[in-house]
């Protein structure tokens, strides 16, 4: 899962950047903290002057610190409209955006100069610049990732801890959204039926109950989002290799399921036992049916 953090300078996005991270298990990756590190003249000159620095510069330091991770909450980008084409931007799974008033936003950036002692935030003129430029951006960016219905507003005006609640609940929701879309796409694809988000505790048990050699299963229970579904007859042919040879024992690997149009999805059959299980769990009828996992990201 990969999460962007945006907000005008001062909104707090690096103290909810870490609880996200120490959340959901995801790297930070700040791009202030990145390029104040900088030891590149050319960096601190646009910085403390309250300038965005160009965008080719700009991807050139910050794409050694992203690549092609993933499973990472980008703190403060993109910052311009031109860095939406930037690949670690086009397209995450979530976008906060933390909202502050000019007031509250000169408010806070005055404190900090004081306390952190940072160029850009000593002087109003500069603070003013930083938010003038910040309001002539963001207004792209908004449109960008609400056409994508990536976007999460928070009102930043509340506790640090109240912040982090508010994020946490519509990104719930923005999930619990995502999971009925492909819960409501595969209820149209023939031969699939009684399907079924996997909480917690069942993927804890799976997880511990099934086969280790099943690889397959292992991984769909990885992922962020798991669920069950049965298949009869009319249902496609697998694929890709439901078995494998590895150097010791038969290997049942995830194999693709392009029904699911989302991030790391795989598939997997569970082994008899689990398959009992999943039936007595969800009350499963069944005639000729036999069950399947997805996980998804």
């Amino acid at each position: 899962m990969n999460i962007i953090i945006l907000g005008p300078p001062g909104a707090g996005k690096d103290t909810q950047a870490d609880r996200l991270a120490n959340y959901f298990n995801l790297e930070v990756i700040s791009t202030g903290e990145v390029l104040r590190k900088e030891t590149d003249p050319r960096i601190s000159s646009y910085i403390d002057k309250g300038n965005l620095i160009p965008d080719d510069l700009f991807d050139e330091i910050v794409s050694k610190y992203v690549k092609d991770k993933k499973n990472i909450v980008l703190d403060g980008t993109p910052r311009s409209k031109e860095q939406l084409k930037l690949s670690y931007c086009k397209d995450p799974d979530f976008v906060i955006l933390i909202t502050l008033s000019k007031d509250e936003i000169i408010k806070r950036l005055k404190i900090r100069g004081r306390t952190q002692n940072r160029a850009d935030d000593r002087s109003e003129d500069i603070i003013n610049k930083r938010v003038k430029t910040y309001e002539d951006n963001i207004k792209s960016i908004i449109e960008y990732y609400k056409k994508l219905d990536k976007l999460i507003v928070v009102n930043g005006y509340q506790t640090r801890k109240d912040v982090f609640k508010d994020i946490l609940g519509k990104l719930n929701l923005k999930a619990l959204d995502k999971i009925k879309k492909v819960i409501s796409h595969l209820k149209n694809v023939k031969g699939l039926d009684n399907i079924y988000l996997l909480d917690k505790e069942v993927k804890k048990y799976i997880f511990k109950k099934e086969d280790k050699n099943n690889r397959g299963v292992l991984e769909c229970l990885k992922r962020r989002y798991t669920i069950v579904l049965t298949h009869n007859s009319h249902f496609r042919n697998p694929k890709g290799k439901i078995v494998v040879k590895g150097k010791k024992n038969i290997l049942f690997p995830g194999i693709p399921f392009p029904e699911v149009n989302e991030e790391n999805v795989v598939s997997s059959s569970p082994n008899k036992k689990i398959h009992d299980y999943l039936v007595e769990k969800f009350n499963l009828k069944l005639k000729d049916e036999a069950t399947l996992l997805i996980g998804f990201d």
